[in-house]
């Protein structure tokens, strides 16, 4: 007899820069583009530790790019290299570049490190791959900061930033600590720094129940473009050429930006409206359903919230926040098999979505799957012990010692979301 637990889906040289020229060739396989984003990535360590790219070498001074708020505090900064090698920052050289969140950093070495390619940021468009590299920080799961490289797309390359001048949405998968290394193409090409991730549960606006809030899984960077235009105002001669300001219109990137901000800022119906205006300036752009999907949802407006995810994943087949979505629906509308093969859609996607293995543990336990749902539960728990999300983890804990038992017994629902 299958048992429902009432769980709840919840110095003087030439200097040495690097600049990519435009070639006719076949992109890069990812053990290529992996092996040259572990040669220019670096670990900024500090008590709150973040993640680097060599930018270029003059003599033995190298310099690298960073989020600024890797280095946002006074502190005694150092560069671990590939194979651990450690250098001191160059005291007073650390320059935060105005309005944006990046900065530069130096240190000096007599041995010879690769430095990234710059590539050209207005030339990825949205599908295209992306790769992020860095140095995830130590928490209770990993207790040492391994390099870490993920695959994904640009889901937006916006012509107007945000704040901090994030404009580049990429779906990879990120953790706390890789915030300063790099968005690279498939070519190898720096094209940006990766600053930000949809990594927090907690909603901004306490008016907005957190049990049915969508994450956006979508990551945040500031386009290498951005960087080149602003360098030559820290008063530094890097050597690097400016690129020329281009004049565009608002396009459908910069509006679903705006939207996609709001979002996570709470503003739903300034998300919805946003979101809206996307898809009527560009009704193939699937993000902007993903996200009109999830708003809706949040509003509990279900059909117009399945129609939408069913839009966003007719264009687009890999759109995660669509799937999760649409999961939700289905399970609340009494169908947990469709909601099971959403969940399992995220999981062949990203297999290091803890959210989805949860989930998916959850349904199979009300379904009388008891390993299935403890194998699920498991991965659920070590990926957010991994991710130091607390929240989850103890979630994911409680489930485990409840599907660990065979008999029926009286439990507070625990939310999944």
């Amino acid at each position: 007899m299958k048992t429902n637990y009432g769980f709840l889906l919840s110095a003087l040289t030439v200097p040495v820069v690097v600049l990519s020229t435009p070639q006719i060739a076949s992109a890069l396989s990812a053990t290529e583009v992996n092996q040259i984003a572990k040669d220019i990535t670096v670990r900024v360590d500090s008590q709150t530790p973040g993640s680097g790219v060599l930018i270029k070498r003059e003599g033995n001074i190298y310099t690298l790019l960073t989020a600024a708020h890797v280095v946002a505090t006074a502190d005694d900064y150092e560069v671990v290299t590939q194979g651990g090698r450690r250098y001191p920052a160059v005291a007073g050289q650390i320059k935060k570049l105005p309005g944006v969140d990046l900065a530069i950093l130096q240190f000096v070495s007599d041995r010879n490190y690769p430095i990234a390619k710059l590539g050209d940021s207005q030339q990825m468009p949205e599908g295209s791959t992306s790769y992020v590299a860095g140095f995830p920080a130590r928490t209770q799961a990993i207790t040492d900061t391994i390099y870490n490289f993920t695959t994904g797309k640009i889901t937006a390359n916006a012509n107007r930033a945000l704040t901090d001048g994030y404009a580049l949405v990429y779906s990879n998968s990120t953790l706390p600590g890789m915030s300063g290394g790099p968005v690279l193409d498939s070519d190898g090409n720096l094209l940006g720094i990766h600053g930000r991730a949809d990594t927090t549960d907690r909603v901004q606006n306490q008016s907005i129940n957190p049990d049915i809030y969508i994450k956006t899984g979508f990551n945040l960077g500031i386009p290498i473009n951005t960087f080149l235009s602003l360098v030559p105002k820290t008063g530094v001669n890097l050597g690097f050429r400016t690129p020329a300001a281009v004049a565009t219109a608002t396009g459908v990137d910069d509006i679903y930006l705006q939207a996609l901000d709001q979002y996570e800022r709470g503003a739903v119906d300034q998300a919805l409206s946003l979101s809206t205006q996307a898809i009527r300036l560009d009704a193939q752009f699937a993000p902007a359903y993903a996200l009109r999907g999830s708003i809706r949802y949040l509003q509990q407006d279900q059909p117009g919230a399945l129609i939408d995810f069913d839009k966003a994943l007719a264009l687009d087949t890999d759109l995660i926040m669509a799937y999760l979505g649409r999961a939700l629906i289905q399970s609340s509308l009494g169908n947990p098999q469709g909601a099971m093969a959403d969940y399992s859609q995220v999981i062949e996607r990203n297999d290091r979505h803890a959210r989805a293995y949860y989930n998916r543990g959850v349904l199979q336990l009300n379904q009388g799957q008891q390993q299935a749902a403890l194998a699920d539960l498991r991965t659920a728990a070590d990926l957010s012990l991994q991710a130091d999300n607390q929240p989850e983890y103890r979630r994911a804990l409680e489930a485990i010692s409840i599907a660990s038992k065979s008999c029926r017994q009286s439990i507070r629902k625990v939310c999944d979301r």
